[in-house]
């Protein structure tokens, strides 16, 4: 995933990992994920549960991280 998802860890938290057939494709394992050796991208995607949150009004958001000063740490 390019993105970042904040719940990669965990399949139930995940919103990126919700759109594959099977959110467990991921295994980690001391900080690291195991690359997925299937064909292709290593994945299958829910096309259909895609389709269906494509419909839906998402409200997505970027989370703004701070300094122990109070600074923003990314933009």
């Amino acid at each position: 995933m390019q993105e970042q998802d904040l719940g990669l860890h965990d399949p139930s938290e995940s919103s990126g990992l919700q759109y594959l057939d099977d959110p467990e494709t991921f295994e980690f394992e001391g900080g690291y994920v195991a690359r997925p050796t299937g064909p292709g991208l290593g994945i299958e995607v829910d096309e259909e549960s895609v389709r269906e949150q494509a419909k839906t009004n998402v409200n997505w958001y970027n989370p703004i991280w701070h300094h122990e000063d109070g600074g923003v740490a990314e933009w």
